[in-house]
């Protein structure tokens, strides 16, 4: 879902697989910055943090068309994945990833008026909650699709999150 979300950004603004601006309409620059940092040489690299306990999602985003262009240290995962296991994610395999990935938030958060997030975990979403309170925080949650997920705990996960927060 990641590496679909970037890719779509990355061509609404213009912006080619190497980072470089190869858009044609100055609008597509006028709003880069929510999504983009500018880095030398008028290249743009994506302001996010990608987290999965999962490896193999991680190299789907590092190895796709659009890959190049993350910061290499922006990428966090685990070893062997949660196995859509809510309680594993938040008190195990997520517990012992989320200081690295709360440093790299912080770093990303301090540098940004508005933050945005896209399928954030529990543990996460506490955080920004706690540290954040007084910036803007605008958080796209997303339900797994009825027919892709046979599995409920999928769903139970979703809205256990979701409900918390309501």
């Amino acid at each position: 879902m990641d590496a679909k979300f970037w890719e779509v950004v990355c061509i609404e603004h213009g912006i080619d697989p190497t980072g470089s601006y190869s858009g044609d309409a100055n609008v597509q620059l006028e709003r880069v910055n929510v999504y983009y940092n500018e880095a030398s040489c008028r290249c743009y690299v994506p302001r996010t943090v990608l987290m999965d306990l999962e490896p193999g999602t991680m190299d789907n985003v590092r190895t796709g068309p659009y890959g190049q262009i993350f910061r290499p240290d922006n990428f966090v995962f685990g070893e062997f994945g949660a196995g859509n296991n809510w309680a594993k994610d938040h008190y195990t395999e997520g517990a012992e990833l989320i200081d690295s990935v709360l440093d790299l938030f912080r770093k990303e958060a301090e540098n940004c008026d508005c933050l945005q997030g896209e399928r954030l975990q529990d543990l996460i979403l506490s955080f920004f909650i706690l540290s954040y309170s007084m910036k803007c925080c605008f958080v796209m949650p997303s339900l797994p699709f009825l027919r892709c997920y046979i599995s409920i705990y999928v769903w139970y996960n979703d809205f256990v999150v979701s409900f918390a927060y309501i």
